[in-house]
């Protein structure tokens, strides 16, 4: 894959920003997502109106373990010509990118090829339910359909438009090279993209003028500034997380809105808002990215850690302080450059682009202070490299040799400094003396029509109280102006043969003779030639800047990535945050004091735990020797353990250990130091889990359901490299299936040489009986929660074995995690303190106890205690006395004394 900075990994952000002004571009908020599928090859293409962005994979996904056949499809419409390609069995994979995709890029339209399976289209129709985007099925000849006038679409420069060109028009010397990159499925997507497009630009055209709507010019002419950027999405190196993992490991926030994440204490409650500290719109969308989608290569995991410890070196304290501070003026200027390209840029625009570019030069010259190590491929040593300093100088000592910014600041509109053009100036110097030239005209004029009519006084003095004036208006050139009333004068003149009327209003008319074309023949329209040589001028800026655009567009991405990384490293300064060690040829977690960044804010002592989890080699593993994890592979393979089973009392903190392993692993795959004081992690292609059940009204579904949806779900997707977390399943169905079912699970996966790494608590203690796991089982490691107990009657410590009354112990959580089992959850005490009648607490605490002795409960039920007994005896009073009761005779009776009747026999109570 192309290590080019421009197209690589580092450069991953998509264009956020949408100027008010910007021109046409489709819909508002039109956002086009397009899949197709041929064999085991997945396409995709994105096209954001708004931004002018169209975005495609770097190459087709592939999806391992994708059977497929071909066939005629009878669920979805396809043309017998069609090969249409029949899925088998769907990977979890496929679903899980498209689901992705799609969430990431909220499309409206998403349009899908007839290749699909039923399986697959589910699952888009229930996306579809709950983020209300449309979904259109498109006939395969679309995805193959492409034409020149494509061409009119496409407005973007250099590399990136040479790589487009390659992709959708393949000439002689590009024809191999779909094929030789893999992308001919996502070529498919693109076209039927563009096809979809060209089809909403001429509906867009006949809505505003049917007798032109279909010339192909005019077609041209509204869609040529629709695409302007192309973006690459790389997905073969990333994890793409799940909702439920994502929700339940508080990643993002609820309903995506960022401004719910954090409490009135300031308290973050999700990983976004922990780490955005970010300076821009852009940068803190390119963090969103980094979040949904983590990194599975190892050696971009590690160059993002290189950069944050650029960062964090003791030496570069004091830049990395004014680095923080200079890149707040940076801003995304791929909007402002959209502009300036279509001639539609105000003087606004201008001086954002002056204030980027001053603040570009200072933040150069910071990185140039930093002390780098000898990375060649870090994110400093490609802005150093590739970004040109003398680029971004020669651009500002342009537009400042060209842009009175101070004159351009008071009066409101762009000014054009002096000697620029001197055709210009003089110009310039016309139209500043106009007034007084017209003014001369006006007063000469009006001398000349006073002295031809001096002999009529009465003329004289309606002449007197009004004015002859001399106007410009460009186009129209130089005019006289008199008052309406001074028609019938002016008609008995001489200067009626001489004064040709141009047009009238209700108060004034408007003439031109020999004077005003003098005038149009010496100056001319001064306004359009000062207007044109404007233009002109701001033409040849912006020609300087278009040969500029990449080195801009460039740098202002390598900045935007930057943003990120300070986010990261001050969240890691501020944190006590550590550098993790990873390894990818086996299955390894080794963290020392490790911290749940979330909850760690919300106490003021957190309590660290150590965790330590051998998996061994992996069966596929590596052949690089850096990354080697230094095992022993002369080990004995069944001291391996894969899987760790957490036990405690209820509240003592298993959720939390869970979602801490998995969020310590996250974070260091998105490039981030962890909360530990060593953490030493095999990198993972996937972090599932099954923590917590996510309702909708779309499903009518039971928890135990959906619990058992996702458990197949992680099964099915999981490799021997992934982490899959499982919190209690099985609570939701009855105490015999529940613990058969995940014993079954841990049991088989514990023999599975390809076992993910999984870690799970469970409150089912029958599971450690010797018919099922027993105490002591290959591949299965036990944790526990440490508590402490003490006997409140005699202020004592005991054991937990002890057997004593839930009503008169004390328990203190230590949140420490041990190795061993604990047997025991604690329920009805945690019940005791949630406030639970304390009659329920003994009954409950009596029944326990009754299970654990082994006697009959069902027998204890039947049997009556001395309060129920009495209570029998009073009802069977009541009823007999009910029964003796004469209706027939009490019958006459008011309603009133019915009713006393009635309650006499109830309240009733035997002696």
């Amino acid at each position: 894959m192309n290590e080019y900075p421009i197209e690589g990994e580092d450069i991953e952000q998509e264009n956020i920003f949408i100027e008010e002004d910007d021109d046409f571009a489709g819909p508002q908020g039109e956002s086009i997502i397009c899949f197709d599928i041929v064999n085991n090859s997945l396409g995709c293409s994105i096209l954001e109106s708004q931004s002018k962005t169209l975005k495609i994979f770097e190459e087709d996904y592939k999806i391992e373990g994708l059977a497929t056949s071909k066939k005629q499809k009878k669920s979805l419409n396809s043309n017998k010509d069609d090969e249409v390609y029949t899925i088998n069995k769907i990977p979890n994979d496929l679903n899980s990118i498209i689901e992705a995709l799609i969430t990431d890029n909220l499309p409206s339209v998403c349009l899908l090829s007839t290749n699909f399976d039923e399986q697959t289209v589910k699952i888009i129709e229930q996306l579809s339910n709950s983020l209300n985007f449309e979904i259109e099925f498109r006939p395969i000849s679309e995805f193959r359909k492409f034409t020149e006038d494509f061409k009119d679409l496409i407005q973007i420069q250099s590399k990136q438009e040479r790589l487009l060109i390659e992709c959708i028009f393949p000439n002689n010397d590009h024809k191999n090279s779909i094929m030789e990159n893999n992308l001919l499925v996502t070529k498919s997507c693109l076209v039927c993209c563009l096809n979809y497009l060209k089809n909403m630009v001429n509906t867009e055209i006949v809505s505003k003028n049917s007798v032109t709507a279909a010339k192909e010019d005019i077609n041209a002419k509204k869609s040529i500034y629709l695409i302007r950027n192309l973006k690459q999405l790389f997905v073969s190196d990333k994890i793409f997380l799940d909702y439920n993992t994502i929700s339940s490991l508080r990643i993002l926030p609820f309903g995506n809105k960022s401004d719910q994440g954090k409490n009135k204490k300031d308290k973050s409650e999700n990983i976004l808002d922990l780490l955005d500290h970010t300076s821009t719109e852009a940068a803190k969308k390119l963090l969103i990215s980094w979040l949904k989608y983590p990194l599975s290569d190892i050696r971009k995991i590690r160059k993002r850690h290189s950069v944050l410890k650029t960062l964090l070196e003791k030496t570069n304290s004091n830049y990395f302080e004014d680095i923080c501070s200079e890149i707040k003026n940076i801003i995304n200027i791929q909007p402002i450059l959209n502009q300036i390209f279509s001639g539609n840029i105000s003087f606004i625009k201008w001086k954002k682009l002056k204030k980027f570019l001053v603040s570009s030069i200072k933040l150069y010259k910071l990185i140039e202070c930093l002390y780098l190590d000898n990375a060649t491929d870090s994110l400093f040593a490609n802005i150093l490299q590739y970004s040109q300093i003398e680029v971004l100088e020669i651009i500002l000592d342009e537009i400042q040799r060209t842009i009175d910014f101070e004159n351009s600041q008071n009066s409101n509109h762009l000014v054009i400094n002096e000697d620029i053009n001197a055709q210009l100036d003089e110009f310039r110097n016309i139209y500043n003396q106009l007034e007084n030239i017209l003014g001369s005209l006006a007063e000469e004029v009006q001398m000349k029509l006073l002295e031809e009519l001096e002999e009529s006084h009465s003329f004289s003095n309606t002449l007197n109280d009004h004015y002859v004036n001399a106007i410009y208006i460009p186009q129209l050139g130089y005019l006289l102006t008199v008052d309406n009333s001074l028609e019938e004068l002016l008609t008995k003149s001489s200067f009626q043969k001489e004064w040709k009327e141009i047009f009238r209003t209700s108060t004034n008319i408007y003439y031109k003779n020999e004077f005003t074309e003098t005038l149009d023949n010496e100056y001319g329209d001064v306004y359009g030639n000062l207007s044109d040589l404007e233009i002109e001028v701001l033409q040849k800026l912006s020609d300087c800047i278009r040969n500029y655009r990449t080195i801009l567009t460039q740098f202002s991405d390598f900045v935007i990535e930057l943003d990120v990384f300070l986010s990261l490293a001050r969240v890691s300064q501020e944190r006590n945050y550590t550098e993790p060690l990873l390894v990818d040829d086996c299955c390894l977690i080794d963290i020392k004091k490790g911290r749940h960044p979330l909850y760690e804010n919300f106490v003021e002592s957190y309590i660290t735990n150590d965790t330590y989890i051998n998996g061994g080699t992996f069966n596929t593993s590596t052949n690089i020797t850096e990354n080697a994890s230094n095992i022993q592979q002369t080990q004995n393979p069944s001291s391996y353990q894969r899987i760790v089973l957490l036990t405690g009392a209820n509240a003592s903190g298993k959720s939390v250990f869970l979602t801490q392993i998995g969020l310590i692993v996250f974070l260091a795959q998105i490039g981030c130091y962890v909360p530990a004081e060593m953490a030493k992690l095999s990198v993972v292609d996937k972090i599932l889990t099954n923590i917590k059940s996510q309702e909708t009204l779309y499903t009518f579904e039971s928890t135990f359901e959906r619990d058992s949806k996702q458990m197949s779900k992680c099964l099915h997707s999981a490799t021997e490299r992934s982490l899959v977390l499982i919190d209690e399943y099985g609570k939701g169905t009855d105490m015999v299936d529940g613990p058969a079912i995940f014993g079954g699970i841990l049991k088989s996966l514990s023999k599975d040489k390809n076992c993910p790494l999984i870690i799970a608590s469970t409150h089912f203690h029958e599971l450690f009986k010797p018919s099922i796991l027993g105490k002591n089982i290959a591949g299965i490691k036990f944790y526990q929660t440490e508590i402490l107990l003490q006997d409140i009657s005699q202020n004592k410590h005991i054991y937990i074995s002890s057997n004593i009354s839930t009503l008169d112990i004390g328990i203190t959580f230590l949140y420490r995690i041990l190795e061993g089992i604990t047997e025991r959850s604690f329920g009805i005490y945690c019940a005791k303190l949630c406030g639970i009648p304390i009659s329920i607490i003994q009954r409950g605490e009596k029944l326990m106890k009754f299970q654990y002795s082994g006697s009959d409960i069902i027998q204890e039920c039947c049997s009556l205690t001395e309060d129920e007994l009495q209570d029998l005896s009073k009802n069977k009073e009541i009823v007999k006395r009910f029964m003796k009761w004469d209706l027939d005779l009490d019958g006459i009776l008011s309603s009133t004394d019915l009713k006393d009747k009635l309650r006499e026999i109830i309240e009733y109570s035997s002696v």
